[in-house]
């Protein structure tokens, strides 16, 4: 009896883990030297609404910590407890609903590229795995012409780093600006005989109709002629 009752705390305690909530680190992936980057920590499926939840975001070495917003929650941003400590931030909030969003901004000075640590969050469904969100961005600067074409380029602003790009044609024949013409083709002889036949059986019809009406007409003023 014992080890059943084990077994089911178990069982409980590793389905609360895998109902979790879930955060994903949003950023890009280059950026240049001293420029703002924004990173976004997305919280999805948080299964204890109304009850603190703490998240923890490890920048890299030599980041500098700007501002922050978060969405998500009832409470003011300056009832939520920040806590920075070297390159470490965390957060300790009540989420109001199912989901909720931290935003905010770093700058690096220096080139290179820097990794973010793993991503810390628990709540009473559960905590995080080991190695959520390891990311990297790179720091350099970002010049056209050096044959890398960056996701701030495109064609129009640098053709010498990025291609240009490609131009599916329509699947039709008829291209932009060019106007066509719809010919209603003329019905086929064997059409045009059919439709003169009948035409020609409907005036038969008729003249058969007419000429027996005048027949009867003139029988009866020749049988009234004689009655007299």
């Amino acid at each position: 009896m014992k080890k059943f009752i084990v077994f089911l705390v178990m069982t409980v305690l590793m389905a609360s883990l895998a109902l979790g909530a879930s955060v994903d680190r949003t950023m890009p992936s280059l950026a240049s030297p001293g420029s703002s980057v924004t990173v976004k920590l997305d919280i999805n499926g948080i299964q204890s609404q109304d009850t603190a939840m703490a998240l923890e975001d490890i920048l890299p070495v030599g980041a500098v910590f700007n501002d922050w917003s978060i969405s998500g929650t009832s409470q003011a941003k300056e009832d939520i407890t920040v806590r920075q400590e070297d390159n470490k931030v965390a957060w300790a909030f009540v989420p109001s609903g199912l989901s909720a969003t931290i935003t905010y901004t770093i700058t690096i000075a220096e080139e290179g590229t820097y990794q973010f640590g793993p991503l810390v969050w628990f709540d009473r469904s559960g905590m995080s795995p080991a190695d959520a969100g390891m990311q990297t961005i790179t720091i350099r600067n970002i010049v056209c012409g050096d044959s890398i074409c960056d996701s701030t380029e495109n064609y129009n602003s640098c053709p010498s780093d990025c291609a240009a790009p490609v131009i599916t044609p329509p699947d039709d024949d008829v291209m932009a600006g060019e106007t066509t013409t719809t010919t209603i083709p003329a019905k086929d002889d064997e059409q045009q005989d059919i439709n003169y036949k009948l035409i020609m059986l409907v005036v038969g019809i008729t003249m058969v109709i007419v000429a027996v009406l005048l027949l009867i007409k003139r029988k009866k003023a020749h049988h009234y002629h004689r009655l007299k």
